[in-house]
């Protein structure tokens, strides 16, 4: 849907020159593979990189199945458990069982595991999955999909980043009942890799313990990847690492679950020192170095409450990202009466060894770079106040010139969320559309061009018949190609990809979010569309029918290309 063009002052082909006057929009080819996909980014090569949630089909290990309660919770429903045990699934049937297997039951730890997401790179022609740390199951003739795997940035299309997990496993035990338990478990909570052509390598923390903990962000062409890693455990942590080796101590459980139990814990996660890194590797992959980077303070008690992460990292060599005050301030949010407690955050970069935070306006109360160029323009958020309700607003940053200026989005005091800048200096993000007092506002993808000035809604730059409406562009290339996230009406499917259909036979259709590439159309004209009401996207409601269960699984959070 469209909303009327800006000033036409805005929309002269001068001023958009750099940027191209219109875009065509192009599906990615993975809606045949998952229920949900949401963009990540795209290299100057035309790759992209694009995550799947709720996947379709996943392998089904029957007989893991017929260990748990699946069937007898589900009698009522089940259209004919013989067909299920001899491999064969109806639509209802395979829905139900991919149900069970990722709810979170008494059986959780004691069933097939199936990951939430998935990650593939595209070229618009072909969809190749990445499959991180997974492993090759042969009775599947499949990957086992049981990992988590988000890959997030690359070089070329053939230099991925991003975080996995180890392959699930199942391990039998048997019980001081003299009961022998099957559980699936692994021991990694999450991991940071490189991908160069099929071989994948872990970039693993400067303490293991437990495996550690590291995650990727972004990766420039000199082949710097960079995010963040554990550097130090607690003793808490330590402790507890020793007590799931020893017998004596540990309760009635395999190691390996004990293990589990403890690295997706927030015991875990929140007694580790988490400290910006930059791995430098080789062009095959392989890791020569790892550099940590120091917070903007030095802690001194709660020192494991603290840390900083790299988002982004130029060709330069400079990251950028953000870094724990040691302080924790009062925020009012939309919607909220009282004032919520934070832990501070100063928009850093990291260079030679130093982490520096460069904001000095006093309306700033926390604030976070998401990306920078090879100019040294960094962009990114700072909650700001005006009317004591805090929304999160959008600034640039230049490290030579130290210059800040705070770009206003389609409204005065509009949230906006930059994503992206490449090197012809255009930032894309998302930004509010609508001057409610909801805290989650309708958001429409946005484009900011540094040297012009100019601050565009890309809807307004595709064709005014198009079924996508934009509603965050997650990454900009250096052609000016994006990648973005639209909201489009689709029908809703099974979790074997067919068109869910009601009790009357009818297909069910949603508002649904798919990733999409934004070309520039050489020479395009800016075409002046009739003014349309925006419609709210519906979110569904909560009852016991497969097809609502359906709807809620089509439920979405839009994820930053770098989440914080």
């Amino acid at each position: 849907m469209k909303i009327k063009p800006i000033a036409a002052a805005l929309l002269t082909l001068t001023s958009l020159s750099s940027i191209a006057a219109t875009y065509s929009i192009t599906p990615l080819p993975v809606s045949d593979k998952a229920k949900s996909t949401f963009a990540n980014s795209i290299d100057n090569s035309g790759t992209m990189l694009v995550t799947t949630s709720n996947e379709y089909n996943p392998p089904i290990d029957i007989e893991r199945l017929e260990q748990t309660n699946f069937f007898t919770a589900n009698e009522s429903t089940i259209e004919s458990e013989e067909d299920i045990k001899n491999g064969i699934f109806s639509d209802v049937d395979y829905t139900l069982i991919v149900f069970y297997l990722t709810s979170q039951n008494a059986f959780t730890l004691k069933k097939q595991n199936i990951a939430q997401y998935n990650s593939y790179s595209t070229d618009l022609v072909e969809a190749n999955l990445i499959p991180g740390f997974d492993n090759y199951v042969e009775k599947f003739q499949n990957y086992s999909k049981s990992v988590n795997t988000i890959a997030r940035d690359s070089v070329e299309g053939n230099f991925i980043v991003g975080y996995s997990q180890s392959p699930f496993e199942d391990i039998e035990y048997t019980d001081e009942s003299g009961e022998v338990v099957t559980y699936t478990v692994n021991d990694t909570y999450r991991r940071a890799f490189v991908q160069v052509g099929s071989e994948t390598t872990a970039l693993l923390p400067e303490d293991t313990l437990a495996n550690g903990i590291s995650e990727a962000y972004a990766v420039n062409n000199i082949f710097q990847a960079a995010g963040y890693s554990s550097t130090l455990f607690s003793d808490e942590v330590r402790s507890s690492v020793k007590k799931c080796s020893d017998d004596e101590t540990r309760s009635d459980l395999p190691e390996e679950v004990c293990i589990y139990n403890l690295v997706t814990s927030d015991t875990y996660k929140n007694n580790a020192s988490k400290r910006a890194t930059i791995w430098q590797l080789t062009a095959n992959g392989e890791v020569v170095a790892r550099e940590t980077f120091p917070l903007t303070f030095e802690p001194e008690n709660n020192k494991f409450a603290w840390e900083n992460r790299i988002l982004d990292i130029n060709n330069n060599g400079i990251a950028v990202g953000w870094s724990h005050t040691g302080e924790a301030v009062s925020i009012l949010y939309p919607e909220s009466q009282v004032k919520s407690f934070i832990l501070e955050t100063d928009a850093t970069y990291f260079a030679n060894g130093e982490t520096k935070s460069f904001l000095t306006d006093k309306q700033d109360i926390s604030s976070r770079s998401v990306a920078i160029n090879d100019a040294g323009w960094i962009t990114g958020t700072v909650f700001r106040a005006p009317n004591e309700i805090a929304r999160e607003r959008f600034f640039i940053h230049n490290i030579e010139t130290n210059e800040t200026h705070y770009p206003e989005g389609f409204f005065v005091n509009a949230g906006v969320i930059p994503l992206s800048i490449n090197n012809n200096n255009v930032v894309v993000g998302k930004a509010d559309i609508e001057a409610s007092n909801e805290r989650n506002r309708e958001t429409h993808a946005f484009m900011y061009n540094i040297d012009a000035d100019n601050f565009v809604d890309l809807n307004q730059l595709t064709s005014c018949d198009t079924n996508y409406t934009l509603v965050e562009a997650v990454d900009i290339n250096d052609n000016n190609e994006i990648i973005a996230n639209a909201r489009m009406r689709a029908n809703d499917t099974y979790f074997t990809g067919n068109d869910l259909k009601d009790e009357d036979g009818n297909k069910v259709a949603i508002d649904k979010i798919v990733a999409v590439k934004l070309t520039p159309i050489e020479n395009g004209q800016v075409e002046s569309c009739e003014a349309k009401e925006e419609q709210k996207y519906e979110r569904a409601g909560a009852s016991n029918t497969l097809i609502s269960l359906l709807g809620l699984s089509a439920l979405f959070v839009l994820r930053r290309r770098k989440p914080f």
